[in-house]
């Protein structure tokens, strides 16, 4: 019987499904934390009444039946061939996964040439027995961490563990998703529904969206304005006194000037104010442009590090895809010919990236333009300064800092007891 299609709400990738007489025991085991059962019964016509109950009512984990020929559909439409081993295996999640598990799975990507991500927050195993065949991860909206065993390349694991890691996301309300893989996996992950959006020598960033980045570009601003074109780009957690100096010095040097702020909500002040404090505090800089950087501009998908700022060290900043980003997308689209960045003395990571942009850029005509720090009482003017400051409920030392704006902001606004 010919395959049918399970239609759109399952994007791209969704996989086809043979409905098949042969009997077949699917379910998940929950680890660490076990216990959640699929429910199959209806969806499976090759279940027989007794079958389906008996699933439907279990309070243990089951396995589920590799047979070439048994293509069936758990919640997320899991397809398998029938591998080397044992003739069961089963599929588990951990939240993330703890102790020996978690060591057998670091083991496993570190065979495969990846590293465990520590920021993760939900994993998928295919365990035949005791040994992990495939794995994959997510964080946040990012696929990552995706690997197969040698053993089992071929026999469609890898849509597996993609579609558990989708239905995750689409039950945390996650549609657009981005996914790390090596480059020569490029063409296997096309044919799952993601598309290439920026690559290293050893690093490929795809999403989920065909005209995602293209899309987000065609809908900022852009003023046919000759002459040079500058950008910065900033958090602003929150706009200082220290931004716009940096912003104002710069525009006075372009014709227009395009300021990207971040758009990743793990800051202090979130993303949506940010943006307003950052337009608001440059309304009166006429060829200035307020964007925000969405999800490509020093976001989780492309600098993780730059969140990380605490455990990170300056030699392992991995920026090349941000960097690679804004050289082959982002300036080209603005017809940008100069980056400007404020001089860091007080973080390492913002520095190491600095470094890493004054070496990259320039082989692709990009002029990296460094202004010295605004000074206020022989200290930079810096957003931990100006968070330290407001934590405190110090106002009077706060004014001198920040723009009425800002100020007026922070003193609505009562400090994050969590940040």
């Amino acid at each position: 019987m010919p395959p049918f299609s399970l239609g759109r709400n399952l994007g791209h990738f969704a996989p086809f499904l043979w409905k098949t007489p042969a009997p077949c025991r699917w379910a998940v085991r929950m680890g660490p934390r076990p216990g959640r059962v699929s429910r199959l019964g209806r969806k499976f016509p090759c279940l027989s009444p007794g079958e389906a109950a008996a699933v439907n009512g279990a309070a243990s984990p089951l396995l589920f039946c590799k047979s070439r020929t048994c293509q069936v559909d758990l919640r997320s439409n899991f397809r398998y061939n029938k591998p080397q081993g044992s003739d069961t295996m089963e599929l588990i999640y951990g939240r993330p996964f703890q102790g020996a598990m978690l060591e057998a799975l670091k083991a496993f990507l570190q065979a495969d040439g990846l590293r465990y991500d520590e920021g993760v927050e939900f994993t998928v195993c295919v365990m035949d027995g005791d040994k992990i065949a495939a794995t994959g991860s997510l964080d946040g909206k990012i696929c990552k961490c995706i690997a197969v065993s040698p053993a089992y390349q071929g026999e469609g694991l890898s849509a597996t563990v993609l579609t558990a890691l989708r239905k995750e996301a689409f039950d945390r309300s996650q549609r657009h998703l981005f996914l790390y893989t090596k480059p020569k996996n490029r063409w296997m992950f096309e044919d799952l529904g993601f598309f290439a959006v920026a690559e290293t020598a050893d690093t490929l960033l795809m999403e989920n969206k065909r005209r995602g980045l293209s899309d987000f570009l065609a809908a900022q601003t852009q003023p046919e304005t000759p002459g040079v074109v500058g950008a910065v780009v900033a958090n602003c957690n929150p706009f200082t006194l220290g931004h716009r100096y940096l912003m104002e010095e710069a525009a006075k040097q372009c014709d227009t000037l395009h300021v990207f702020i971040l758009s990743e909500d793990k800051s202090t002040v979130p993303a949506a104010d940010r943006l307003r404090l950052a337009r608001e505090g440059l309304a009166d800089l006429s060829n200035v442009l307020v964007h925000p950087g969405g999800d490509y501009l020093i976001s989780s998908a492309t600098f993780p590090t730059y969140f990380l700022k605490d455990q990170a060290k300056g030699a392992e900043v991995f920026c090349q895809l941000d960097l690679e980003l804004f050289a082959t997308r982002f300036a080209p689209h603005f017809g940008i010919t100069k980056r400007f960045v404020g001089t860091e003395p007080l973080c390492q990571v913002t520095n190491a990236y600095n470094e890493a942009m004054m070496a990259f850029l320039p082989k692709h005509g990009i002029e990296v333009v460094q202004l010295a720090r605004k000074e206020q009482a022989d200290a930079p003017i810096s957003a931990s300064r100006v968070r330290a400051l407001w934590k405190a409920g110090d106002f009077a030392a706060l004014a001198p800092l920040v723009p009425e704006t800002t100020l007026a902001y922070l003193k609505e606004k009562v400090y994050p007891i969590d940040k």
